[in-house]
């Protein structure tokens, strides 16, 4: 049985008052998150909204029904239930989101970049947070667990890496448990003023 995988990704702003001044005030005391990925919701187990509607690449293939081979991914509003050891009829991380989408990736044996996306707009010098909840929907049976590396580079051409982090196995749970999983910090403070943005990419 090959590994699977949820993912909730947000992308949050902190302000610290030592950070530089190229953003204007409004921009740097806003500490409510700057890229926010819901995936949308409806009614329909699986959603036909694409990576392209939420301005993402990846190099896993698409489902809009069962089965989700490995290499995969599907947008769904509840785990569907296909086998008994996942956790059938489960939700999504966001609290009181009725019919949510969530992002459900069966790994891939060979590693593969389930999510890439840029962020535009990002101040000189201040610090960042990147964070995703994740979690595995497979019940406590022993089978191969899964793993993300998250990374985050600048938008220039070397995109040179500012941040990494490895989540090593997402354990299993008797009921499906979502945890931030990925927190990484980072500043702007070396690069040029117009480098605005970053691309961030995940493999599992």
């Amino acid at each position: 049985m090959p590994p699977l995988m949820l993912v909730c990704i947000t992308i949050a702003l902190h302000f610290f008052p030592e950070s530089g001044g190229l953003c204007s005030d409004d921009n740097t005391t806003n500490i409510a998150p700057i890229f926010l990925v819901t995936f949308g919701s409806g009614s329909a187990t699986f959603s036909s909204a694409t990576p392209a509607n939420f301005s993402f690449t990846t190099t896993y293939q698409q489902a809009f029904t069962i089965p989700i081979e490995d290499g995969y991914f599907a947008f769904t509003n509840a785990i569907p239930n296909v086998n008994t050891v996942w956790h059938t009829g489960a939700l999504d991380h966001t609290p009181n989101d009725i019919d949510g989408y969530m992002f459900l990736a069966n790994a891939d044996p060979n590693p593969g970049q389930f999510y890439r996306g840029t962020v535009n707009n990002l101040c000189i010098g201040e610090r960042y947070e990147f964070s995703a909840y994740l979690t595995n929907l497979v019940g406590p049976f022993g089978l191969a667990k899964p793993s993300v590396i998250f990374q985050i580079r600048t938008s220039t051409s070397d995109n040179t890496l500012i941040g990494q982090l490895d989540t090593g196995e997402i354990p299993e749970y008797s009921t499906m448990t979502w945890t931030n999983h990925v927190t990484i910090d980072f500043r702007f403070s070396f690069l040029r003023a117009n480098i605005t943005r970053f691309w961030y990419s995940s493999e599992v």
